[in-house]
């Protein structure tokens, strides 16, 4: 596959068959900064400033590997004065974080509970559509893996 390209649309697979809209805002040295939103998408439309809901660091590796598939390109929008992540995410944590926001793994599913709070973008507050792990059942059909 071809390596991303600044502006970039991707969908990033969610665990219910769906896919999030994430564009890519910057590239440097392998490294993607990812503007990261709660859309749904299948496919390419421009991207809103305010539907970010995150600026996150992540390899090339799954778009380059088509994990990620690129659907086409549009304008990067301006983006609010927010600062990525300095730290590269996995691509398997931005997985998880994407379903955790649109209800789909448990917000707190990881070791640090507030781990998903910390990704987001200063001013962004925690997605409507979140659940604790309380809220899914313990061992069963519906319980999530990423």
């Amino acid at each position: 596959m071809a390596a991303p390209q600044e502006a970039d649309l991707l969908l990033v697979p969610l665990l219910d068959g769906s896919r999030a809209l994430v564009q890519v805002a910057g590239l440097e040295r392998g490294t993607m900064n990812l503007a990261l939103t709660l859309a749904r998408a299948t496919e390419p439309r421009p991207v809103r400033a305010e539907e970010i809901i995150a600026l996150l660091l992540c390899s090339e590796r799954p778009v380059r590997e088509g994990h990620w598939p690129v659907i086409g390109y549009e304008r990067i929008p301006r983006l609010p004065p927010l600062a990525a992540h300095s730290t590269p995410q996995d691509p398997g944590v931005i997985e998880a974080f994407l379903n955790a926001c649109h209800g789909l793994y448990p917000w707190d599913g990881f070791p640090q509970p507030d781990f998903f709070t910390g990704l987001l973008a200063p001013g962004i507050g925690i997605p409507d559509t979140r659940r604790m792990a309380a809220e899914f059942p313990q061992g069963g059909q519906d319980s999530p893996t990423v």
